[in-house]
């Protein structure tokens, strides 16, 4: 088994990391947080199924926008729309 977890470690580690990232959004690296932000998104390209609220839709997940937000293709209609604020899961079936 492993060791006892040092919560405040990790915790510093954690806000230590994105205070790097916040100061570099600060300074105007905002494209290069989202460029690198996109290599790293494992759902690019991937079937997605989102909720806003008590809703879930199937789409296709595209790409990032210049804010950050995903983009995506549902399913249901072809609409292409960028999500805001949702809970974004891979797969294909809404429920």
């Amino acid at each position: 088994g492993g060791g006892e977890l040092d919560r405040a470690a990790v915790l510093r580690a954690l806000l230590s990391g994105l205070e790097g990232v916040y100061l570099r959004y600060r300074s105007g690296e905002r494209a290069t947080l989202i460029a690198d932000w996109r290599r790293a998104a494992p759902m690019l390209g991937q079937r997605v199924v989102y909720r806003t609220g008590a809703a879930a839709e199937a789409a296709t997940a595209l790409d990032l926008d210049g804010s950050g937000r995903l983009i995506v293709r549902r399913d249901r209609d072809g609409a292409v729309l960028p999500l805001s604020a949702a809970d974004v899961t891979l797969g294909s079936a809404a429920s």
